[in-house]
């Protein structure tokens, strides 16, 4: 990216809070125009889900363009005996402590995405694990 822009690009990392440091470091850096966020679904999810946050996302942050648009998809052990998401569906339902789910951290896409799969009157969700990393 260097080469193509002609001067220095340096990517920094901010991991944490589910993305919601990496947007307060933007917000609060020099408004020069040459500090960038790689923003995503769970900025956005972020402002209704954490009440303390020291910015307001859609208020702080300009868009400046789509760079990418991604599938979300569901993968299983292939000793699972089920082969796509209407069979599975069911067998959760009937074992849900065999079943478990891991997404990138609550109120990702990932995350949200299960919780929608998952949200009707017959699921049995006392029994359910889910694992976040």
């Amino acid at each position: 990216m260097s080469e193509r822009l002609g001067q220095p690009v340096v990517v920094e990392n901010r991991t944490g809070g589910g993305s919601n440091l990496a947007a307060q470091a933007v917000i609060n850096s020099q408004p020069d125009g040459y500090t960038l966020l790689v923003a995503t679904g769970s900025n956005a999810v972020n402002a209704t889900f954490y009440d303390s946050l020291s910015f307001n996302f859609l208020r702080d942050i300009e868009p400046v363009a789509g760079i990418v648009k991604y599938p979300l998809i569901v993968v299983a052990n292939n000793a699972l005996p089920v082969k796509t998401i209407a069979e599975f569906i069911p067998f959760a339902k009937n074992n849900p402590t065999k079943v478990s789910m891991a997404s990138f951290g609550i109120g990702t896409s990932g995350h949200l995405s299960f919780l929608g799969i998952v949200q009707d009157d017959d699921w049995p969700q006392s029994g359910a694990r889910a694992v976040s990393r």
